[in-house]
């Protein structure tokens, strides 16, 4: 049994996108199929088209970051980390994580939503 058999075809995945990403590297081909989340949105969207998606998938650590200082010991800011690094490293395994299909990746999201209102909340008491 080979690696690229154990891991469901991903190699050749890899080797198509290190023998095709150069040919458009900063506009992409199109909608195109890859079992990785940053290797599928290059090789799809280019760099130019990646950059504003992958800000996207990191933007729970962007909340959890920019609101710290209220908050020094929030249980639901330390889980937004952590989930949004986890879904970020299975992002690595599938195409479509941190942003679906399925509840580990809605759950992510909804937390964000709630952290995010009970924050915008807090700051706009009257």
């Amino acid at each position: 049994m080979t690696l690229n058999a154990i891991t469901s075809g991903r190699i050749d995945h890899i080797i198509y996108f290190k023998e095709n990403f150069s040919e458009n590297m900063f506009i992409g081909t199109g909608r195109f199929y890859l079992e990785s989340f940053p290797l599928a949105l290059l090789m799809s969207y280019g760099i130019l088209g990646s950059c504003p998606i992958f800000i996207l998938s990191i933007f729970p650590l962007i909340i959890a970051y920019r609101y710290r200082k209220l908050d020094k010991n929030n249980k639901i800011r330390k889980l937004i980390i952590l989930l949004n690094i986890i879904l970020l490293i299975n992002g690595l395994f599938e195409e479509l994580s941190p942003f679906g299909p399925g509840v580990k990746c809605y759950l992510l999201w909804m937390i964000t939503g709630i952290y995010l209102g009970l924050q915008t909340k807090r700051l706009n008491k009257y």
